[in-house]
């Protein structure tokens, strides 16, 4: 937890987290990482597990892009 939160820590507030590509199981497990690299990050994400999927998706396409 503490290396996502200090290697994402340098990501602008516009661009995906790389934690995305991790949460993109959908599992609990690892919605539940996603979220609390997110909340240290202070970044702001949907409440419900079905929108968080939704945005975790849309950064996922937006990292594969950059690639």
């Amino acid at each position: 937890m503490e290396l996502l939160v200090l290697v994402e820590s340098g990501t602008a507030v516009d661009d995906p987290l790389w934690s995305a590509l991790l949460a993109a199981a959908g599992d609990d497990a690892a919605l539940r990482l996603h979220r609390e690299v997110s909340n240290r990050l202070s970044r702001p994400l949907p409440v419900s597990d079905a929108d968080l999927i939704n945005q975790i998706a849309d950064e996922r396409t937006q990292l594969y892009r950059s690639w």
